[in-house]
């Protein structure tokens, strides 16, 4: 048997077939762990980069989702800094007046 390019057009759409079913389970698994505890938007992004193999429009999101969540994980250090600092400064505060300053 041999092999001709129709085989080549055959093998490309079964390749964009599971690559589009994988990544769309992997997509939807993301989107409900949104609403569950667990890493939703990390999900979504790896959907999106197991769809954007085949698809460009996958890509674009993909590049849109990675730079929400860098922003958003940025944000969240930020948060997790400046609490950390109010938090330091209401102890060193506390400790003050325990040993009879101000």
């Amino acid at each position: 048997m041999t092999t001709g390019s129709g085989d080549r057009g055959v093998t490309s759409i079964a390749r964009k077939v599971v690559i589009g079913v994988l990544g769309l389970a992997v997509l939807s698994a993301g989107i409900v762990l949104l609403a569950l505890p667990g890493p939703g938007l990390l999900v979504i992004v790896l959907g999106l980069a197991i769809l954007s193999l085949e698809f460009p429009w996958a890509r674009r999101a993909e590049r849109w989702a990675r730079g929400q969540a860098s922003r958003a994980a940025s944000g969240a250090r930020a948060r997790m800094r400046a609490r950390s600092r109010r938090r330091r400064l209401a102890d060193e505060e506390a400790k003050g007046k325990r040993l009879g300053g101000r």
